[in-house]
């Protein structure tokens, strides 16, 4: 079993392995978008090793860089929860391994009641949690130190 992610935290280990025979597992090279603004997801991913890029259009439609992110980190938290087009780009920077949970394995855990989906929402909504906590910090910290 691969190492746990806060994806998996306050799971028992029974029920960790049930999650994990959802996700799947996928090798990127430099590059390759896990994420594109404005086109639909497949899912959630788990970065296990690497770092992505996560990218943002201008008003001229030119991709820029946001920030980098690098494992163990999620993406897709937003898309997952809502349904919603991608708000951004996210892009493999050399190597990355990662895992996905696939809309199609999510939503059937939350059409059979299954306690994992609840716990699962949780996690993803703390992970969302932490990084809007961080931008705000650096908003703070840019009007603070202009």
């Amino acid at each position: 079993m691969a190492k746990e992610t806060s994806l998996l935290s306050g799971f028992a280990p029974r029920d960790q392995d049930d999650l994990e025979a959802l996700l799947v597992q996928c090798e990127l090279i430099d590059g390759q978008r896990l994420l594109s603004e404005a086109e639909p997801a497949a899912g959630l991913y788990v970065i296990d090793t690497g770092k992505v890029a996560v990218l943002k259009r201008d008003m001229g439609g030119h991709e820029q860089l946001i920030t980098y992110l690098e494992a163990p980190a999620l993406v897709g938290e937003l898309e997952i929860l809502s349904g919603d087009v991608c708000t951004a780009t996210v892009a493999a920077v050399g190597a990355v391994q990662a895992r996905l949970l696939p809309f199609a394995s999510f939503d059937a855990l939350l059409l059979r009641g299954d306690p994992a989906a609840v716990r699962l929402m949780r996690n993803v909504a703390r992970a969302l949690g932490m990084k809007l906590a961080a931008t705000d910090e650096f908003y703070v910290d840019m009007a603070i130190w202009r």
